[in-house]
């Protein structure tokens, strides 16, 4: 669910490379192949745009949002789709969405510019201490709410050079950031936000939902590197706002910590 949210949470999540040399941009098929989760493609000088068309053939999904100009070059072999758009869309956010037993639906172009304004959230009447539970948002207005920018603070300021950070980029970098402290600084910050605006937090969930416990943890196994992706469920099984999301996370991380299916 940041760069994507980059979870869903964000949450988030790409076999041998086809033979033959790196295509040009002239060839109208760049070569691409998703299984299991994971792409190879290998493309020299290809509009971006046709290769994101290409995924999104290969994967069954739909791709929209705010697509990059340029061209792109690269090889990658049986890599998470999460790490291949990472490396052909640099600053540019993305948010995966899931159905049921992890099908992908949707892969959403966040930008790098300017957040979309997401509609405001109810406010609560005074003194009121139970919190309703929030419906599932729908997935255009996920996008909209994951691309909300919130003040980038410490680690967070310094590590990505700028004063403010899309709650999607905050959510990849909670788990995908090779810098312990910018994880430890995007996770307080993460949580925080949960807790102030429970649209993003509803968001986030909304991302989750759809995939069964089971195949949300097969998925983020690869990302459990050094226990990442246990220590945020851990997180937001214990500090997130919501019955629903503190359930499905503690769901996540007991499926997590179980021996993977054979």
């Amino acid at each position: 669910m940041g760069r994507g949210i980059r979870l869903a949470t964000e949450v988030v999540v790409l076999l041998a490379l086809l033979a033959g040399p790196p295509v040009s941009a002239d060839d109208a098929q760049p070569p691409v192949r998703y299984v299991d989760g994971r792409l190879t493609l290998r493309v020299e000088r290809a509009p971006i745009a046709d290769v994101l068309r290409r995924i999104g053939d290969a994967t069954g999904a739909v791709v929209r949002g705010d697509i990059p100009f340029g061209e792109v070059t690269v090889a990658l072999e049986n890599v998470p789709l999460s790490v291949a758009l990472d490396t052909m869309l640099g600053s540019h956010s993305f948010m995966l969405t899931y159905g049921a037993h992890g099908a992908l639906r949707s892969i959403d172009l966040l930008g790098a510019g300017p957040a979309i304004t997401p509609a405001p959230a109810a406010t609560p009447a005074a003194g009121a201490v139970a919190v309703a539970a929030r419906p599932l948002a729908a997935e255009e207005a996920q996008a909209g709410i994951l691309q909300r920018e919130v003040p980038a603070w410490g680690d967070l300021k310094g590590a990505f050079g700028t004063e403010t950070i899309t709650v999607g980029r905050l959510l990849h970098a909670v788990t995908d950031d090779q810098r312990p402290e910018v994880r430890a600084a995007a996770r307080e910050s993460i949580l925080d936000t949960f807790l102030q605006s429970p649209e993003v937090e509803a968001a986030y969930l909304s991302t989750l939902a759809p995939v069964d416990d089971a195949t949300l943890a097969n998925m983020l196994r690869g990302r459990n590197v050094d226990g990442v992706a246990e220590d945020w469920f851990a997180a937001v099984a214990m500090r997130a706002r919501s019955p629903e999301l503190k359930q499905k996370a503690a769901a996540v991380l007991q499926a997590l910590r179980s021996p993977p299916a054979p």
